[in-house]
């Protein structure tokens, strides 16, 4: 197995500082490219949108309004709690709610 020797006498015999200058070199380069597109984006998006404008969805260009309104719900609402409690008891029973945490207090 080979041994390894460090130092900065193996850096320097290794060309290992041109090798980091180089590298940080092209690393610096392409931040500065990448900086560079991001900075000029927006001009190029607007010069893109003067040549090559939106066009129209082939969607609606709104929601469509009722015509009528949906009648509001009169008169003895007991079969409407009833129906919410059967689905309550059928499919959380068994199961807590912080209200169910709290004393109850009975009716005055």
């Amino acid at each position: 197995m080979p041994e390894f020797s460090s130092g900065i006498q193996q850096v320097i015999d290794g060309q290992g500082v041109p090798i980091s200058v180089a590298g940080m070199t092209i690393v610096f380069s392409v931040l500065t490219t990448i900086a560079g597109f991001i900075a000029m984006l927006p001009k190029v998006l607007e010069w893109v949108n003067k040549v090559l404008p939106e066009s129209a969805h082939h969607g609606p260009t709104s929601r469509p309004v009722p015509k009528t309104m949906p009648a509001p719900v009169t008169g003895d609402l007991s079969s409407i709690a009833a129906a919410a409690l059967a689905y309550h008891t059928r499919h959380f029973q068994g199961t807590t709610t912080r209200d169910d945490t709290r004393p109850r207090h009975s009716p005055a």
